[in-house]
């Protein structure tokens, strides 16, 4: 690696660093947000905890149970949950140190720290490391879990029979095979950044079925793809019209793909979901909630 390459991932890494904290403490959710059509102007924040509380009308959090979330990032759900509901405990399961520590600092903010607890682990390899739990809600985490059977089976074994699972994940509106070549290129470039091949591309027919194999028996399933994504288009809309002139890169589609540059071609995604605004074929993806027992 030359130099001026490990300056600038040196540089990524410390302010990604300081960006993750301060998102800790001061916001707390990286999930993406929920319209409810209210006429009513909502910031992205809202729309995030719409989608969280919609979660949660799902995972009918009760007293004194242990819930757990898979994936917690920087605690905006924990928090909220410990706030709302009376449950006995929640814990927090996540990989990535920093967002830990943001998460702790939000817990604290909040005072809600005493019934919580935090594991930094490899879900994928190491499950939930024998732990039980009444429910277990993850939003958005399947996206980043490449052998998502194995993971379900984890996540099967750490609840308590009767137990239910609530899931929130983006899949494709149809199968990898059925799309134009130009929608499958724009989603492989989209794939790099989570290491994806076609076989990880799902649709919401293959997670029932990956479920299911399981062990799981499906609750209720609920498509908000309407609620989840029309605003964020028209966002997008919005900014390409108004930078149109200034050739800046546009950085709406979701922030995460854009931090390490490196990993995805930007002028080739702007360009593509530019093109995808105008003709209005948005809809590749369906976002879905979904809440199973065991």
């Amino acid at each position: 690696m030359d130099q001026h390459k490990g300056n600038m991932i040196a540089t990524y890494s410390e302010s990604r660093q300081g960006n993750i904290v301060k998102a800790g403490s001061t916001k707390g959710f990286m999930n993406l947000g929920y319209e409810r059509y209210s006429l009513e102007k909502t910031s992205s924040r809202q729309k995030q905890i719409q989608m969280v509380d919609h979660i949660f009308e799902l995972l009918k959090p009760e007293v004194n149970e242990d819930i757990a979330d898979v994936g917690c990032g920087i605690g905006g759900a924990m928090t909220r949950l410990l706030s709302t509901f009376s449950v006995k405990s929640v814990t927090g399961f996540n990989i990535d140190p920093l967002q830990l520590e943001a998460c702790r600092s939000l817990l604290e903010e909040y005072r809600v720290v005493q019934r919580a607890h935090l594991n930094e682990v490899n879900l994928e390899e190491e499950g939930l490391r024998g732990q039980l739990f009444d429910k277990i809600y993850g939003i958005e985490i399947l996206t980043h879990i490449r052998n998502k059977e194995k993971f379900l089976q984890h996540l099967y074994n750490g609840i308590k029979p009767g137990g239910r699972l609530v899931l929130a994940y983006t899949t494709l509106a149809r199968p990898f095979h059925e799309f134009r070549g130009e929608d499958q290129e724009f989603m492989l470039k989209i794939g790099e950044y989570f290491k994806e091949t076609p076989e990880d591309f799902l649709t919401e027919r293959d997670y029932k079925e990956l479920l299911s194999d399981v062990g799981f028996r499906e609750e209720m399933t609920v498509n908000v793809s309407d609620h989840v994504f029309p605003h964020r288009h028209a966002h997008m809309a919005k900014t390409y019209a108004q930078l149109n002139s200034k050739n800046l890169i546009v950085k709406t589609v979701s922030s995460y793909y854009w931090k390490n540059k490196e990993r995805c071609d930007i002028d080739y995604l702007n360009t593509f979901l530019k093109d995808q605004i105008a003709k209005h074929q948005c809809r590749m993806y369906e976002y879905y909630l979904t809440a199973w027992r065991k």
